[in-house]
């Protein structure tokens, strides 16, 4: 189903932390949240979207909040060398990932430059490319989820120079799950445990269930493989193909119960908002955080009108 990219965006950093709630605690709390309560959420990513002096010039102003995008959060320097490091750097980069989804070479620049910063050898920048690229086929309506991996692989394998990459293996082996229509663990037993999986674990229960976004979820958690990682990623993937109107109100709702730890965003309404000043910097506005609180006094054309 098509929706506004406005709403894509807000339900793509939206699924991403109902998806950590989910992977934090384990359980279906998010579902039936407790009433007048709100529980802090210890989150692994931190977007911000900061607003400069609106006097600056443009092209100063465009390049401030580009590194901004691309310096997502404190949290992203201090990813540890671990088994969920790749899954952890794409979370941090979602705002890159959604800023730069027109265009695969700049994202992938972009990816590339971002993580050789961090010198983390734990990250498998194919793996962030591989989820970002996911990103690019659900906003341009492209999304199959029969024919996603061999387009992956398509894209992944001239970028894989020494053909040692073990994700492009591990995506064959989601390929052959989805065929086979495989349940949970036989995709456990099937894809490693020796390396880095918590992306092709994701891509699996994202693509076994896409049109569902609570049973996606519930199917990352029972991966016990990095489940808060796969879960958050499985929420924003979600997200993003199913919108606004994919997310149910109980899972809403849960998100207003839990105090949000995301940056600036406090609350739903503010992370909502930080993907509108997103998608405004996108579109090419100067100050996505400056409001227009003119007063406009509009009419139809030639038609004499008296005032007073």
């Amino acid at each position: 189903m098509q929706y506004a990219l406005l709403n894509r965006f807000q339900a793509t950093l939206l699924g991403a932390v109902l998806g950590e709630m989910v992977g934090e605690t384990s359980d279906e709390t998010w579902r039936q949240p407790a009433q007048g309560t709100r529980t802090q959420l210890p989150s692994s990513f931190n977007w911000r979207t900061i607003a400069p002096s609106p006097t600056l010039p443009l092209q100063t102003l465009t390049q401030f909040y580009l590194q901004d995008l691309l310096q997502p959060s404190a949290s992203f320097s201090e990813i540890a060398a671990s088994p969920e490091a790749t899954g952890q750097a794409a979370i941090a980069l979602l705002p890159t990932l959604l800023f730069f989804h027109e265009d695969r070479l700049k994202l992938w620049k972009q990816l590339r430059q971002a993580v050789d910063r961090l010198q983390n050898s734990s990250i498998d920048l194919l793996g962030v490319y591989a989820i970002g690229s996911t990103i690019v086929e659900i906003l341009h309506e492209r999304f199959d989820p029969l024919t996603l991996i061999p387009q992956l692989l398509s894209t992944l394998k001239p970028l894989d120079h020494q053909h040692q990459a073990p994700l492009i293996e591990q995506l064959q082996q989601v390929q052959t799950l989805l065929e086979q229509q495989a349940g949970l663990e036989a995709a456990l037993r099937l894809i490693p445990r020796r390396s880095e999986q918590t992306v092709a674990i994701a891509l699996y229960c994202f693509l076994s269930t896409p049109e569902d976004f609570g049973l996606a979820l519930m199917r990352a958690a029972r991966s016990g493989r990095q489940v808060a990682v796969v879960c958050t990623i499985v929420g924003a993937l979600s997200g993003a193909h199913n919108g606004l109107n994919g997310i149910t109100i109980a899972g809403r709702l849960a998100a207003d119960s839990w105090q949000l730890t995301t940056g600036e965003a406090r609350s739903q309404s503010e992370l909502l908002n930080q993907a509108d000043r997103l998608l405004a910097l996108w579109s090419g506005v100067y100050n996505p955080t400056l409001g227009d609180r003119s007063t406009y006094a509009v009419a139809a054309p030639q038609v004499i009108r008296k005032f007073g």
